[in-house]
């Protein structure tokens, strides 16, 4: 068993050894309910939530409202469970806010999860580990080291969700954890979905992937969803490490030192990775800026861009040395480091960078040691 594990299980067994003998303070039933449902209103008070889902048979739904305020350990969910809001689930800035053990499938709708600050670094608003949906619901105002939002180690799919306004070293709205990650040794086959989602005004202090950080090893997939006004070193709306699609989605306003909007393959470090794979189909990328390299993206992997608009965005002047280029900006569009980037049927306006436009306009091939091509067809840049 991988140490985020035991550390998720040791906290889900203490919070079930401490509220186990509490009783069920704060449930109510109207009337009869069906069989496995549990009516609960929350008022404040520690540990109300954790008890009626201590005392819920799995597969049961808890139709939830008021404010749910953690106890010492956050809300643990380790059997099958709908939480049926409209309801805040408040992590008192002290522990993750909520928290899904491996191999359960839960499903959270229209709750609003908020003041996680993780004691185990990872997932400052929800920890997943299991099979979890999340509709209509809102991650907002979480702290972590990697993932402030969402840290996610399973299968996970936002419908109609936001994550917004968290902060963290790494993955600021979402970690999509896979393969070894320092102390942690997450699952190769994280999964994360979102559909007609938003991932908003996260922050990195110091790190990578201000809305989302894809690891390697990892799948994610954008339908139809948002990523704008995110903050990063590398990839301010997106660092993309391992497999990802982007279908019918706008990235805009995000910014970073490299790649504004994304960063396709980019170690902690700041090294290239060459294994990872980014496709984006009939989606715009707009006015994204980096500091120094691909005011919408810089790339070190596979790169794919079907029916594509690029526009606004911007790179540079960066200020101080910056490794030698200072009051440089390389690619106002795409910075390509290494690997193939191929576009068609797509548009490139009006990217600016102060070293240069690019050839084509707006696009930057690093010279050797860079090993990066470029083709386009039936795609305009001005």
């Amino acid at each position: 068993m991988s140490r985020v594990f035991r550390l998720l299980l040791v906290s889900a067994i203490a919070s079930l050894m401490i509220s186990g003998s509490l009783g069920f303070a704060g449930v109510a039933s109207a009337g009869p309910p069906a069989p496995g449902a549990i009516v609960l209103h929350c008022t404040g008070v520690p540990d109300q939530l954790q008890q009626a889902i201590d005392g819920a048979a799995s597969g049961s739904t808890i139709k939830v409202d008021g404010l749910c305020v953690d106890g010492v350990f956050g809300v643990n969910i380790n059997k099958n469970l709908t939480l049926a809001g409209p309801a805040i689930i408040d992590g008192n800035n002290a522990v993750a806010t909520v928290v899904i053990a491996q191999g359960n499938v839960v499903v959270l709708n229209d709750l609003t999860i908020q003041h996680g600050n993780s004691p185990f670094k990872i997932g400052g608003g929800l920890g997943n580990n299991g099979r979890t949906t999340l509709n209509r619901t809102t991650v907002t105002a979480n702290h972590a080291d990697f993932g402030g939002g969402v840290f996610n180690t399973g299968q996970l799919t936002l419908n109609n969700s936001t994550a917004s306004d968290n902060t963290a070293s790494f993955g600021g709205g979402i970690y999509n954890c896979g393969g070894n990650l320092g102390d942690f040794d997450c699952a190769d086959n994280a999964t994360v979905t979102l559909n007609n989602s938003n991932v908003s005004n996260n922050v990195v202090t110091n790190g990578n992937g201000g809305g989302i950080l894809n690891d390697q090893h990892s799948v994610m997939v954008l339908n139809s969803s948002t990523v704008s006004g995110n903050t990063a070193g590398g990839g301010g709306g997106v660092v993309n490490n391992g497999t990802a699609t982007i279908n019918n989605s706008t990235l805009s306003g995000n910014s970073g030192f490299s790649g504004g909007a994304i960063n396709n393959g980019v170690n902690p470090n700041g090294t290239g990775i060459t294994t990872a794979s980014l496709t984006l189909n009939n989606s715009t990328v707009q006015g994204n800026t980096a500091i120094l390299l691909g005011g919408a993206i810089t790339t070190s992997s596979a790169l794919t861009i079907n029916k594509g608009t690029v526009s606004d965005n911007s790179a540079g002047p960066c200020p101080g040395d910056c490794f030698g280029f200072a009051g440089a900006g390389l690619g106002g569009a795409i910075f390509v480091s290494s690997q193939t980037t191929t576009v068609a049927n797509s548009t490139f306006s009006n990217n600016t960078a102060t070293s240069g436009p690019g050839s084509p306009v707006g696009i930057i091939i690093q010279p050797p040691p860079g090993t990066g091509t470029f083709s386009a067809t039936r795609s305009t840049f001005s």
